[in-house]
């Protein structure tokens, strides 16, 4: 029933789309550079690639002009140093403010960016974008395989509001390459803000 039911809800959106030719939809993935521009410490740096997949949606408003609201969730690790972290290094117990963890996050992106059409295959986009951190886990970076455990994760700010803005060209009649940077407009992490780049392929289902 709920495949029959999804398969319904496909059907018609597809034929809506194809008689409203001011909406497209698709999927996009591919890549993603993130970092922290400062953590707090002179010796640290915190920095990764990952991936990047969702949806994207089009409104058109003019003639070049769109609005495209998006859903993207990006996988990535870093080694970074982590403040108020507890763990342990061969069952004993580690002291100080920092740990140096490799850390594995995913987050889910809501980007909200205006798309202009400079060409038929050229095109920018700029916009807000809202990101929230859901998973967060943390390793411990130690010599020698000495077997290490977490027992207290620290507090973090999962909420992050950045600016985006990107280029992109159309490869193919229903696929266009594009490349998109962010910065946070708020400090995150022990006086530090986000940033990152990521580059992919959007594939247009109408």
């Amino acid at each position: 029933m709920r495949l029959r039911f999804l398969a319904l809800l496909f059907i018609a959106t597809s034929a809506f789309a194809q008689r409203w030719d001011t909406f497209h939809f698709g999927m996009k993935g591919g890549t993603d550079y993130y970092q922290f521009l400062s953590d707090g410490r002179s010796d640290a740096t915190s920095q990764s690639f990952g991936f990047y997949a969702g949806l994207f949606f089009q409104f058109k408003i003019d003639e070049d002009l769109y609005l495209c609201p998006e859903v993207l969730y990006v996988g990535h690790k870093r080694d970074q140093f982590v403040h108020g972290i507890g763990y342990t290094v061969g069952g004993m117990p580690m002291a100080g403010e920092w740990g140096e963890m490799r850390v594995r996050e995913g987050i889910v992106q809501f980007p909200l960016v205006a798309h202009y059409k400079f060409s038929n295959d050229f095109f920018g986009e700029i916009g807000p974008q809202l990101s929230y951190s859901i998973e967060r886990n943390y390793d411990p970076i130690v010599s020698g395989g000495v077997p290490s455990q977490i027992t207290q994760k620290p507090d973090y700010e999962k909420l992050d509001v950045t600016i985006a803005a990107g280029i992109g060209y159309h490869i193919a009649a229903n696929f266009a390459f594009s490349a998109r940077a962010y910065v946070g407009l708020s400090q995150r992490e022990y006086e530090a803000r986000s940033a990152g780049v990521n580059l992919g392929i959007m594939a247009y289902f109408n």
